[in-house]
């Protein structure tokens, strides 16, 4: 029982710093700047992009068959919207830590002086 508690206070520890980063990231950097324990939650764009690149090598080696099995045919202009919605996905997560490392650095350096 503690277990499963631990694991959704974690989960929710988690998702509630990770949607104040992406809604309102000036208070919530500023929040964890101030706690050592938290300053590796910055890099949570950085994560999710690693999840999307696997899950889109996954659907790549794999879709085909999928695809096969339930009788449709992957077009081009199916495989360019892919590959827009990835590539603009990767832009928008690179901004989004751009600016998440700035603000944590600015923090960081302001606490300590």
């Amino acid at each position: 029982m503690k277990k499963n508690i631990l694991i959704l206070s974690f989960g929710y520890w988690f998702s509630a710093y990770s949607l104040g980063l992406l809604l309102h990231p000036y208070k919530t950097v500023r929040e964890l700047a101030r706690r050592r324990v938290f300053g590796p939650l910055v890099l949570v764009p950085v994560v999710m992009w690693l999840v999307f690149w696997f899950g889109g090598m996954v659907g790549l080696r794999f879709g085909g068959v999928i695809l096969w099995l339930l009788g449709l045919v992957a077009t081009a202009r199916f495989l360019h919207i892919l590959s827009f919605l990835f590539w603009w996905l990767t832009i928008f997560l690179g901004m989004w830590q751009a600016v998440l490392i700035y603000l944590f650095l600015r923090f960081r350096l302001t606490l300590r002086g």
